[in-house]
């Protein structure tokens, strides 16, 4: 019964991703058909439009959508979602305000989030309440040593550009209602590419990066995050384009697309995700209702008796000898150990990849509280009487938990199993908590972003 729920759990996540990634592909679409920029800010949501370190150097208007400097020479860092502008669609750069901007503006542009190299264009005067800026100029060069690089001409080298920031020099209070980057009217459509899971190209030409095109996956993968990883690649390595998915038809209608407004607002597809995650306890408390045993947890047993034996199906309520403790992090460690060399193998990691770990083992401790505590001994044993199917039924809905990522969804099943159990068998967290951070940390680490794309869950794995 586990497993076809499981499997059911696989299907759903994997048709709500098909729609999540439809949904942007055929919005899109209707933005290149109505010639309606994504890229625009116009602050109905501050903190959505601006990104959050930047935000202090502004405030919202309560009355309208404007805002309004708080500091002199504000900068303003436009939040682009992960998306990637084509310098080759996009050549204007317009802000506008219900007051006068004066002063000058520097922009600040890099084409790689990761890299250090920084481009700019200064000294653009500012006059007037509409400001229309031709993008097309040479981009001076700066590396993160302050040294001069080889620039770039906004539409002929680079192509694509991560982020942009305005820098206003100026004394006087800035208004901003809104800041557009157009498309150019001159947009040309270009072809459409078949291609493969992998990111593969089935047909010959290669893309131009000049004009709008549009990459068609004919073909079923088998994990959710391998569409969001393919609609991401698309966009990083041909900025502007589309993945659109064959033989979809989404839910709902198109509507024009904003970059820096989450798709996640979609109630259909929220709502879809959570019913059936609603819908898949109560099955398992309906589970736990059928296999009832009566045994009694609290009888005594020696040691060697419920290790070698009885192991696997009944529960411990005795106090913790030494042998006990140190049975318990040799049970769950020396796995964990082999499990941690055999990834080595695979890739090995380096000092940045466990530098978050103390602050993950605390929300592994979190992690394993629910697991084991809630819902493997209070929830599932103190029902069924039964640790190996109390395991199998707390792990179910850990591995739930995961979604729609059904490849950490299967992963964290396997792993929620052994910690389960080692839990109702021990009691004991730390051992636990340094398995369960370590083996995540690592397994982030190897896992190719086509495989597992991220470790968000829920709505916010489809950002």
């Amino acid at each position: 019964m586990v497993v076809i729920l499981l499997v059911l759990a696989w299907f759903v996540s994997l048709q709500l991703t098909k729609q999540r990634v439809q949904l942007e592909a055929i919005n899109k679409l209707h933005n290149i058909e109505t010639n309606v920029s994504p890229y625009v800010w116009n602050f109905e949501s501050f903190s959505s439009d601006i990104v959050e370190p930047f935000q202090p150097f502004w405030k919202k208007q309560t009355d309208n959508n404007q805002i309004v400097s708080v500091v002199n020479n504000p900068q303003l860092s436009l939040n682009f979602s992960g998306e990637v502008l084509n310098t080759f669609q996009h050549s204007q750069l317009i802000i506008n305000s219900l007051e006068e901007l004066t002063g000058t503006l520097t922009l600040q542009a890099k084409v790689d989030l990761s890299s250090d190299n920084f481009y700019y264009l200064s000294n653009v005067p500012l006059s007037g309440q509409s400001i229309s800026i031709d993008l097309n100029q040479t981009w001076k060069g700066v590396n993160k040593e302050s040294k001069s690089i080889d620039g770039f001409y906004w539409n002929q080298s680079v192509g694509k550009i991560s982020s942009l920031v305005l820098q206003f020099n100026g004394t006087n209070t800035i208004v901003i209602q809104s800041v557009v980057i157009p498309y150019n009217k001159n947009l040309q459509y270009g072809s459409n590419y078949d291609i493969a899971c992998n990111g593969s190209r089935l047909q010959g030409d290669m893309p131009q990066p000049d004009v709008f095109n549009t990459f068609v996956l004919k073909q079923n993968c088998w994990l959710p995050s391998n569409y969001m990883w393919l609609k991401n690649y698309v966009q990083q390595a041909y900025p502007g384009s589309v993945l659109s998915l064959d033989g979809v038809d989404s839910w709902q209608q198109a509507t024009p697309h904003k970059i820096n407004k989450s798709y996640t607002d979609n109630w259909i597809l929220n709502s879809s995700l959570y019913i059936f995650i609603i819908l898949y306890v109560l099955s398992i408390v309906l589970i736990t209702q059928i296999f009832r045993f009566k045994k009694d947890l609290t009888e005594q047993e020696k040691w060697y008796k419920w290790l070698v034996k009885k192991m696997l199906f009944k529960g411990i309520n005795k106090s913790i000898a030494p042998y006990h403790f140190i049975l318990n992090y040799t049970v769950v460690l020396v796995p964990s150990a082999l499990v941690f060399v055999t990834l080595m193998f695979i890739k090995t990691p380096d000092t940045e990849t466990f530098k978050l770990l103390p602050m993950y083992f605390v929300w592994a401790m979190f992690q394993q509280f629910i697991l084991g505590y809630v819902l493997a001994q209070r929830i599932f044993c103190n029902r069924t009487q039964n640790r190996l199917l109390s395991s199998l039924l707390a792990a179910s809905i850990f591995s739930l938990l995961h979604l729609p990522s059904f490849h950490l969804m299967l992963i964290t099943f396997i792993a929620g199993v052994f910690w389960a159990y080692a839990w109702l068998v021990f009691k004991r967290f730390i051992p636990l908590a340094i398995s369960h951070s370590v083996l995540a940390l690592m397994y982030y680490y190897i896992v190719s972003d086509q495989f597992l794309y991220s470790a968000k869950i829920f709505q916010w794995f489809w950002e």
